[in-house]
């Protein structure tokens, strides 16, 4: 049986990766230096593709079957639906924000910057609430049959690093995970 728990830490692990990348980038930006803009696109449709449509989702479904089970989770849980919802729309400016710099589009150095610090710390903020507040919680209230439930609803979406076209679908984010 999949542990649902560990596969959200594990969830976090990978994209903690991607945000180091995303992190050294807008480093460079700061730095003067020239950004791989192609890069930070492929980190950002990683984080879409994976982390909004499916990461997200899995959590919506362990939260739906958990809430209303502890008033105090349940205040935990309601503040992460929102931090979803927000991190869905920050994560698409941000990456509507890079694609226009890739396009040689005249976007300020500073706001790329700005938007992109601001993006990673909800991403950082959103998983260390998630690790600290939730995840202890919801080994605790999740049922065999709810675990059993969310796992057959995702059973074949699984993270894009561990597939075997990664290399081929993200060639440049791959190579930039084996350096760290």
């Amino acid at each position: 049986m999949i542990n649902l728990i560990e596969q959200i830490r594990y969830d976090h692990i990978s994209m903690s990766r991607i945000l180091l990348i995303i992190e050294h980038e807008l480093t460079r930006l700061r730095s003067g230096e020239t950004a791989n803009f192609d890069l930070i696109l492929e980190s950002m449709r990683y984080m879409i593709d994976y982390g909004e449509t499916v990461h997200h989702p899995k959590e919506d479904a362990i939260m739906d079957c958990v809430y209303g089970r502890n008033h105090k989770v349940d205040e935990f849980i309601d503040a992460i639906r929102e931090q979803h919802n927000r991190m869905d729309t920050k994560s698409t400016q941000f990456y509507k924000l890079i694609q226009m710099a890739s396009m040689d589009q005249f976007i300020k150095r500073q706001e790329i910057i700005d938007s992109g610090e601001n993006y990673l710390l909800l991403q950082r903020n959103h998983m260390r609430l998630e690790e600290e507040k939730l995840l202890g919680e919801f080994s605790l209230l999740l049922t065999p049959e709810d675990n059993t439930q969310v796992s057959q609803k995702f059973i074949d979406q699984k993270d894009p690093q561990i597939k075997d076209d990664f290399k081929k679908v993200f060639s440049g984010l791959y190579k930039s995970l084996l350096g760290l």
